[in-house]
């Protein structure tokens, strides 16, 4: 008992501290990112989990860097740029900044008008709705409160850690590619090598620094708040990392193993998930019509993988038609259509 206080108290302590390194490190699983994981794990199976390791080295010192020179010195890097290397270096420095957030808002916006028109939405419709409300919390929203949902919204990546698990992945095989430096000849594809450095390069972006120094001079961080700001930005990095390679897992442990080696983009996906579905309706006579790749579908899809044809339809929504319908109705939003066939058929068997 005392030892699960302990902990219990030292996981609450934790997340009390969380704020602008948890984000950062964890905004970079957006849809560029989220694309690179999935193309990796779909290509080439678990061969490239072996970029986590020194991803995660990577990522927690250059967070960490961030957040400790923030704290000490209360000024952002841009500031300290100009102080150290004059206005004209700061400025070329902040024109390829710009530069480069401008590719990176580019490839967010393609990932929103791409998976909303899964839903028969409109480019023209999200893609404008998306940059009014960017726009409206930029402006008007309040960064303290706008922190509290940015931690909480990056906690919902847990989802690709579950549906990994429930994706049933060959975990000696995983550990294997964890630890295991590729070859040569592996290294000599054009596709492998280019989605290593992709992955590298979706994980660590140039924005994060500058944005991570400045949250922390705005948060009013001092250097008696040192310690805390460092675990902050090493505990988001990690777990960032290891959402990234849940990813790679999933996509693996579905999309790879089944044949499905190459995603374009979110329709894509979303197409490839719905042949999985049908396929899966032969296995577990549940019918289940995807019409989008997002968290919910993919862990529903993976718990429907990992049992394969022992999972039944009254154990998903219940044990007669009644059941069925009102669990239909509720995952309606996710899995339409869906009725209570299963249910009157076994009804009636009794």
């Amino acid at each position: 008992m005392p030892r699960i206080r302990y902990w219990t108290a030292r996981i609450l302590f934790i997340l009390s501290i969380l704020g602008p390194g948890f984000i950062t490190a964890n905004v970079d699983n957006d849809s560029g990112g989220i694309f690179t994981y999935s193309s990796a794990g779909a290509q080439f199976g678990y061969s490239l989990l072996w970029t986590m390791i020194p991803m995660a080295i990577a990522l927690a010192i250059a967070q960490e860097l961030a957040a400790r020179t923030g704290v000490v010195t209360g000024k952002g890097l841009s500031e300290l740029i100009r102080e150290e290397y004059g206005l004209r270096t700061t400025f070329l420095l902040m024109a390829a900044l710009v530069a480069c957030n401008l590719g990176d808002v580019i490839s967010e916006f393609v990932g929103v008008a791409s998976s909303l028109q899964l839903f028969g939405i409109s480019k023209f419709i999200s893609v404008p709705i998306a940059a009014a409300l960017v726009w409206l919390l930029v402006v008007f929203g309040d960064y303290k409160r706008l922190e509290k949902i940015f931690v909480f919204l990056s906690f919902l990546y847990i989802a690709y850690i579950i549906t990994g698990i429930l994706a049933k992945p060959n975990w000696l095989e995983v550990s294997h590619h964890l630890v295991t430096v590729p070859s040569l000849h592996e290294l000599r594809h054009p596709g492998y090598l280019y989605l290593a450095v992709g992955i590298i390069g979706a994980t660590i972006a140039p924005w994060q620094q500058f944005y991570l120094q400045a949250s922390i001079v705005e948060k009013g961080s001092s250097p008696k708040d040192l310690k805390y700001s460092q675990i902050d930005a090493v505990f988001g990095s990690l777990f960032s990392v290891i959402v990234a390679g849940f990813i790679i897992i999933v996509c693996a442990a579905t999309l790879y193993t089944h044949g499905h080696r190459q995603v374009s983009d979110a329709a894509d996906a979303g197409k490839k998930e719905q042949d999985q579905a049908k396929r899966l309706k032969d296995q577990s006579g549940i019918d289940v019509q995807i019409h989008g790749p997002t968290m919910v579908q993919q862990f529903f899809l993976s718990a429907l993988e990992g049992h394969g044809r022992s999972l039944q339809p009254r154990l998903v929504c219940g044990r007669n038609a009644a059941g069925i319908r009102n669990c239909c109705s509720t995952l309606h939003g996710y899995f339409p259509p869906c009725d209570g066939s299963a249910g009157d058929r076994e009804s009636s068997a009794k």
